[in-house]
């Protein structure tokens, strides 16, 4: 016999269904999307989650190292010499209103040999607590007297601030005050000096640690080991 054949039902969601060609969910107006859930009951559409939070800035903590060797009484080619260039530079930066609230301090280098080697390396707060040689205590650290002929190359004698770490604008003026009585002179001891630079850097960190501090090393010679 000849097999009958019968018509397949169109499916409600091919072809001009409800869902497609200008149905409500498509293309017309109210459209939408709505994610079915168990039962064949609609689900609302969750977003993504989200929170906020205020973002808080990290203090921050810059160390300068600046080189006081002769040779930065070398020309700038700006008519100025390198000194007065890197001096005029962070003069103008620690009386800006912008770093408002950021820690500066300052050290040289070279610097002269101390007559007790190792002296800056003991923490004081007072004359009295300098012994053994070391007679003044400044900055926080003792100090002895100087050969002032002989560069240090020990990177503990670097390892202190001239001016301790502080925040702007507070310390701008010690920074002037500081910058107006060096010159330059001494040799360049760049790796002691850049050592002891990140010693006092680090030890400053940990005992702060919810700042960053940075280490700005100023200087017109080599690296060299």
């Amino acid at each position: 016999m000849p097999r009958r054949l019968t018509p397949r039902r169109r499916s409600p969601n091919n072809g001009g269904s409800p869902n497609n060609g200008g149905s409500p969910n498509n293309g017309g107006a109210g459209a939408g999307f709505e994610a079915g859930g168990s039962g064949g009951e609609p689900s609302v559409g969750g977003g993504c989650a989200s929170s906020s939070s205020v973002a808080e800035p990290t203090p921050l903590d810059i160390f300068i190292m600046l080189d006081q060797s002769g040779s930065m009484n070398e020309d700038a080619d700006n008519a100025l010499t390198k000194w007065q260039s890197v001096k005029a530079a962070i003069s103008v930066f620690v009386q800006d209103d912008g770093p408002e609230g950021i820690g500066v301090g300052i050290q040289y280098f070279g610097l002269p040999t101390p007559a007790v080697p190792g002296c800056t390396a003991f923490p004081c707060p007072n004359d009295g607590d300098c012994t053994a040689g070391c007679t003044t205590c400044s900055s926080g650290v003792c100090h002895a007297p100087f050969n002032p002929d002989e560069d240090t190359c020990e990177a503990m004698e670097y390892a202190w601030a001239e001016v301790p770490i502080q925040q702007l604008p507070g310390v701008a003026s010690s920074i002037i005050s500081s910058l107006s009585m060096h010159g330059r002179g001494t040799n360049t001891p760049t790796l002691p000096a850049l050592q002891g630079a990140v010693d006092y850097a680090e030890a400053w960190q940990i005992a702060r640690p919810d700042h960053v501090t940075v280490v700005a090393f100023a200087t017109d010679g080599d690296l060299r080991h």
